[in-house]
């Protein structure tokens, strides 16, 4: 199921999708105190440069309690932990830097993962988006939202912001 609030909501959810690029990071907004989350962004990156590792349909999955982070592995994120006293920052790679479009592909990918991960914690997922303007990029997004979500029992929630 896949539903869309409209500007700045308080989100419920304990997963947050973000759409990043290479040079393109989570939202300020979403990290508030949190700078580890900028500092395991970065650390990402520079792990899979030095690794050769496509970035575009990976998920990095980061704790916004820095105490939390020692829980999850975030290079790799092959399992995570229930969320009950943290929320997880998702930055999901699929915005191509040098255009900034979104790769649908890198994010269909992504969102399987994500969906394959909230089930095994029996989480919905937030997905914030910044509304520049482009309704056809909307679209996409809100179209592979549909592919992924549409028919899970677990809830997709877009939060659009204008």
């Amino acid at each position: 199921m896949v539903k869309i609030k409209e500007g700045k909501n308080k989100i419920e959810e304990n997963m947050i999708v973000c759409l990043v690029g290479a040079e393109i990071e989570v939202p300020e907004e979403l990290t508030n105190d949190t700078k580890h989350i900028g500092t395991e962004f970065r650390k990402f990156l520079r792990h899979c440069n030095k690794n050769k590792i496509n970035l575009y349909g990976k998920v990095q999955y980061v704790p916004n309690e820095i105490w939390a982070v020692g829980m999850v592995n975030t290079m790799n994120n092959e399992k995570i932990v229930s969320c009950i006293d943290f929320k997880y920052i998702c930055s999901l790679f699929c915005i191509r830097d040098e255009c900034n479009i979104i790769d649908e592909k890198a994010m269909k990918k992504g969102l399987t993962d994500v969906l394959y991960k909230a089930k095994s914690i029996s989480e919905n997922v937030a997905l914030y988006y910044i509304d520049d303007g482009n309704n056809l990029r909307f679209n996409v997004v809100h179209k592979v939202a549909e592919k992924i979500f549409g028919s899970s029992e677990l809830c997709l929630t877009i939060y659009r912001i204008h």
